[in-house]
């Protein structure tokens, strides 16, 4: 239930552990934030730089991204270059979303890579009590994903 590539959930695991979250969030009272990530320039970095720099990439985004959990939270790898994340409503999502900007801009100024490693997030909170819920969650903060995705892309145009 672990990617193989990056150590952290795969869709399965997630799936299997964020049960324990929702439960935890229920028992303390408060809501959980659900973030959808996706890399910004996969596909460049694989065509440019070749697929083991693709795959040092997302290992990267896996590793930050866990670093910035706090902990009781989760990070999974649904596939590709998508990752989602769900933390408590206490620790905050502009934090979250803060520290993993950060800590990749620390390590595009670090690293040797002829390339930056970007993102794009959504999010957005509730109190799900089903994984149905955590899904209309996940969509929500997918959608808000790809229009941070579309900002960043007219940027650059």
């Amino acid at each position: 239930m672990l990617d193989p590539m990056t150590g952290i959930y795969n869709r399965r695991g997630f799936y299997k552990n964020v049960r324990k979250l929702i439960s935890k969030a229920e028992k303390q009272g408060v809501g959980v934030w659900v973030f959808s990530i996706d890399m910004d320039n996969l596909k460049k970095i694989n065509d440019l730089y070749g697929h083991n720099e693709g795959d040092k990439a997302i290992k990267a985004v896996a590793s930050l991204m866990t670093k910035c959990t706090a902990e009781g939270g989760i990070c999974s790898r649904f596939g590709g270059d998508e990752f989602v994340a769900v933390i408590a409503e206490t620790d905050g999502a502009d934090s979250f979303y803060e520290k993993v900007s950060r800590s990749i801009a620390e390590y595009n100024r670090r690293s040797k890579s002829p390339y930056d490693v970007s993102i794009s997030c959504g999010y957005k909170a509730g109190k799900p009590k089903t994984l149905k819920e955590i899904d209309d969650l996940m969509k929500a903060s997918d959608r808000e994903m790809y229009t941070q995705k579309r900002k960043h892309h007219s940027r650059r145009d």
